[in-house]
């Protein structure tokens, strides 16, 4: 498949930018630990956000993919845990946008409430892949597919380990909109949530 350009959008579209990849530049995942159902829950959207099973659908691919073209003055961010996944959303209507390690390490999981599938003529499942797992199951709730998986299966977290290792090779850490080129710290300090 040619590479597709997936629009982004926030709810209110205060926030704009584009993806451009193909399925197996990233990992299409499932995820329902506690983490990513309290970040659901401080933004007040659970019900627009988690699956039935309270999972959260993310899309996992470098930072040199993503581009942010409008509203970057209202990129947010909180961490749940100190050292955490720095958690991004669009302030202006709390849409989630992506998690993030920090600047030096190549991964965003990319909600996809962010993504704008409407103006596409394929499905969200030919542009991103069928799911790989969903994981982190001992948090779900309800029956769940066969690939499912307590944790983080092997193959996946492999896949993950190859996307950070090419970060270090191929600099796909950067551009990122989410960190300052010359320093990496975050453009907008993370809140700091107390569990």
């Amino acid at each position: 498949m040619k590479k597709v350009c997936i629009p982004l959008k926030c709810e209110c579209s205060a926030v704009e930018g584009t993806i451009t990849l193909k399925p197996k530049d990233g990992n299409n995942i499932i995820c329902h630990c506690d983490d990513c159902q309290k970040f659901a829950n401080y933004l007040g959207k659970k019900e627009q956000i988690l699956t039935k099973n309270l999972g959260t659908e993310l899309f996992q691919i470098t930072p040199n993919k993503l581009q942010i073209t409008k509203g970057k003055e209202y990129l947010a961010c909180v961490q749940l845990k100190p050292k955490g996944l720095i958690r991004w959303y669009a302030s202006c209507c709390n849409t989630p946008i992506a998690n993030t390690i920090n600047g030096k390490m190549a991964f965003n999981g990319v909600f996809h409430q962010f993504m704008d599938f409407s103006s596409l003529k394929e499905v969200k499942e030919k542009v991103l892949g069928n799911v790989l797992t969903y994981c982190m199951s001992r948090y779900a709730e309800g029956e769940l597919p066969p690939n499912s998986h307590p944790k983080y299966p092997f193959g996946v977290s492999m896949r993950i380990v190859k996307m950070l290792i090419s970060g270090v090779f191929f600099k796909t850490n950067r551009p990122s909109p989410f960190f300052e080129e010359g320093s990496l710290e975050p453009i907008s300090k993370p809140i700091q949530l107390s569990n």
